[in-house]
């Protein structure tokens, strides 16, 4: 789960997308990422998070908001990782 957002240096350097990551992705009793997380290009996935941010990125300071805050922005694709997301840090 970590190689598709540790092969983005500027979207390691961010608290805020490592918070939003963990709380959208991260089955946190586990450990492990949450089932389906990790599928190519199927809507609200971890690769469409990333390219999601990367789109935002050309409007928002996304690396200077929360995790909260980014996920609140992403757009409704991602809203069954929103309703089952994890407690953020």
């Amino acid at each position: 789960m970590y190689q598709e957002i540790t092969s983005r240096q500027d979207l390691i350097a961010s608290r805020g997308v490592i918070d939003a990551v963990n709380a959208l992705y991260l089955d946190r009793s586990r450990g492990l990422p949450k089932r389906g997380a990790q599928r190519a290009e199927q809507p609200g996935t971890l690769r469409r998070f990333v390219r999601v941010l990367q789109q935002l990125d050309l409007t928002y300071d996304i690396y200077g908001m929360s995790g909260s805050a980014i996920v609140d922005l992403l757009p409704p694709e991602f809203d069954a990782w929103r309703r089952q997301r994890s407690t953020l840090l």
